[in-house]
């Protein structure tokens, strides 16, 4: 349902704004990074059977990580030591910040459960760099992609559930709570929105970015949270804040020095050939 709303979403936009290229990327591309997407999803879900949520919440938010190492495997892409540090610092602070001593010692923590948030990790590091790799071999743009990629989930998840029968048993839930539909429309809605900056982010900025977005939203949603019911912090948290802020700062400085660097190059060059 979510990913067919999202396709639907996505080709509203492309009929109103009609692109003057063709998307060229081969299907079996789509076909395989909307694998690992749903890979990502469905082993992060099925892990909640066998370990506890904040347990999940704490190695889910370590994904900058595996997004950074895949990134150099399929997107050749290559990170300097800053960034590498700007990453571990960012995700030691989210991690810190989520994790709940008691909450996590509830429920048990077995090696199924740990095996399927890895396997999780691994596709959602191998879904954001051979996206980057789509925009670098064919250059779609971001609705392009969101709406192949979305209609191959589909395409999956239909076979799927088909396979399963747990389409029939959906439907049927649906035909019985008719009042889900609400909640299931806006929830789609959401996902649909939210999207289009996923999609804008990685393909104008890079799949690390978009992650990096993704990790810290849920920081930053506790932490404004906090500062608004007027909670106070304890020291565990108050580090984590500062780590996730310094990394971030860190990163933004980092990235604006390469953009300066790169624009003095661009005019030095255009300058010696200005001279020639």
């Amino acid at each position: 349902m979510q990913c067919v709303f999202n396709m639907v979403a996505a080709g509203i936009v492309l009929k109103i704004f009609p692109q003057e290229k063709r998307d060229t990327t081969p299907h079996s591309s789509y076909a395989l990074v909307s694998l690992s997407y749903l890979g990502a999803m469905v082993c992060s879900f099925s892990a909640l059977h066998y370990i506890s949520y904040p347990m999940q919440v704490l190695v889910k938010s370590c994904k900058m990580i595996p997004v950074m190492v895949m990134g150099v495997f399929v997107s050749k892409r290559r990170y300097s030591w800053k960034e590498t540090m700007c990453v571990l610092m960012i995700t030691a602070g989210v991690a810190i910040f989520s994790y709940k001593p008691k909450a996590a010692q509830t429920g048990e923590t077995s090696l199924i459960g740990i095996l399927l948030l890895a396997a999780s990790l691994i596709c959602d590091g191998f879904t954001g760099p051979f996206q980057e790799r789509i925009v670098a071999a064919s250059n779609p743009t971001s609705h392009q992609m969101m709406f192949w990629q979305n209609f191959w989930a589909a395409v999956w998840l239909f076979a799927a559930s088909a396979g399963s029968g747990q389409g029939v048993t959906g439907t049927l839930f649906f035909y019985r709570h008719p009042e889900a539909l609400k909640d299931g429309f806006f929830f789609c809605l959401a996902s649909a929105v939210g999207q289009n900056f996923i999609f804008y982010t990685v393909r104008n900025l890079s799949a690390l970015t978009c992650t990096t977005i993704t990790t810290t939203r849920k920081f930053f949603t506790l932490l404004v949270s906090l500062v608004f019911f007027k909670h106070s912090l304890n020291m565990r948290q108050v580090s984590a804040v500062v780590l996730v802020f310094t990394g971030i700062i860190w990163e933004t400085v980092h990235k604006h020095q390469k953009k300066q660097a790169k624009l003095a190059a661009e005019k030095a060059r255009a300058k010696a050939e200005k001279t020639e």
